[in-house]
C-alpha cells in the first residue's frame, strides 16, 4: 500500500501497483474519460523523494529501496523489496512510517531489519538520487 489519500502508516504491507504510460497528447483525453469524471474526489500532490543507498549500492544489489518522501510538511520513510512483476503490474512488500529525523529500521524486523541496521549498511547510507513530481489521484 502506498501512502495515498486514506492510507495509513504502519507495518509491512503489500504494494500492488499498475503502471502505464500515454503519449503526452493523450493526457487530456484520459482526464475526460467518463470513469474519471464520475470520481468522488480528485487530489493533486507535489511529492519530493530522496532515495538512499551505500556508495557500493548494497541495497540495490539486494533488491531493496530506501526512500524519504516529503508530502507537505511531513516526511515518510519507505522501504520496498523486490517482488513479482508481470507487464506493468507489480506486487512487493513495503514498510512505510513517519521519519523522525534519522532512519529507524526496527519496524521492518527480521533479517532485513538487522541487515539495514548493521554497521556495514546504516552508517554508509547516503542520498543517491532525487525525484520530484506531481501526483493526481482520482
Amino acid at each position: 500500500m502506498s501512502l495515498v489519500e486514506g492510507a495509513t502508516l504502519g507495518p509491512m504491507a503489500e504494494e500492488i501497483e499498475l503502471k502505464f504510460s500515454l503519449p503526452l497528447d493523450e493526457h487530456a483525453r484520459l482526464q475526460r474519460h467518463p470513469a474519471l469524471k464520475k470520481a468522488l474526489s480528485q487530489t493533486n500532490k507535489q511529492l519530493a523523494n530522496i532515495y538512499f543507498d551505500t556508495p557500493t549500492l548494497d541495497l540495490h544489489r539486494k533488491g531493496v529501496a530506501l526512500r524519504l518522501r516529503r508530502i507537505g510538511d511531513t516526511w515518510v520513510q519507505t522501504i520496498k523489496c523486490a517482488g513479482e512483476q508481470a507487464g506493468g503490474l507489480s506486487s512487493r512488500p513495503e514498510w512505510e512510517f513517519p521519519y523522525s529525523g534519522r532512519f529507524d529500521f526496527s519496524p521492518v524486523g527480521g533479517e532485513l531489519g538487522e541487515w539495514l541496521s548493521s554497521r556495514r549498511i546504516a552508517p554508509r547510507l547516503q542520498p543517491v538520487f532525487e525525484t520530484n513530481f506531481r501526483r493526481r489521484a482520482w
